[in-house]
């Protein structure tokens, strides 16, 4: 059985950081922000998802 811990602190992801990946090279930073606001939420439902079923 594992325990998930949350961390107070929020990492802030840029647009920079986005284009590092494969795929996202050529996106412009409005796409970059949403891509990112998107991935946020996905961790959030992965989280909760785990926290519920635990």
């Amino acid at each position: 059985m594992s325990i998930l811990i949350a961390k107070k602190e929020k990492r802030k992801f840029s647009p920079d950081w986005l284009r590092n990946f494969k795929g996202f090279e050529n996106y412009t930073d409005e796409k970059a922000q949403k891509e990112i606001k998107e991935l946020e939420r996905l961790s959030e439902i992965i989280c909760q998802h785990i926290q519920n079923t635990s």
